[in-house]
């Protein structure tokens, strides 16, 4: 299962980082318009284990207009976590984003970096202002979100 999933998100992210988009095909600048927005999301972990509810939000092209942060908690009031990373955009409608927890219970500086909480995923913007992520954890296993975005202009 963590082998699919690894190639399925290694396809996904080959096959847009391939793909040239532009924003309007009469444009003779032709680039892709990477604007800052921030996205928040709510997304559920069905791994039997955890079956835990996610909240995320990421600033997306924000550092050199292609470098973000995420932040992903997990609604589990027992034992809660807290992962944070950065993002990186592949083009004007996707981008990549990891992250481990460092802080809580299930954090690295609470037990080990290869037993800490890991996270990696990638997001779309499948309309103009709704997000779609998928994402997969070693510890948790798959997570889908779906959310909004704010455009925060250039």
């Amino acid at each position: 299962m963590k082998k699919l999933a690894i190639l399925f998100l290694a396809g996904i992210l080959l096959s847009f980082s391939t793909t040239a988009q532009q924003d309007d095909p009469g444009n003779t600048n032709a680039g892709q318009i990477l604007e800052p927005c921030i996205d928040i999301g709510i997304g559920y972990i069905p791994d039997k284990e955890y079956q835990v509810v996610t909240l995320s939000s990421a600033v997306n092209n924000w550092y050199l207009k292609r470098f973000g942060a995420f932040v992903m908690a997990e609604m589990n009031f027992d034992n809660p976590t807290l992962v944070l990373g950065p993002t990186v955009s592949i083009n004007h409608f996707s981008y990549v984003f990891t992250g481990i927890d460092l802080f809580t219970s299930r954090g690295m500086f609470a037990q080990s970096f290869k037993e800490a909480r890991k996270d990696f995923g990638v997001g779309f913007y499948i309309k103009q202002l709704v997000t779609l992520k998928i994402a997969y954890s070693f510890n948790a296993g798959p997570r889908a979100e779906i959310g909004l975005r704010f455009p925060l202009g250039s």
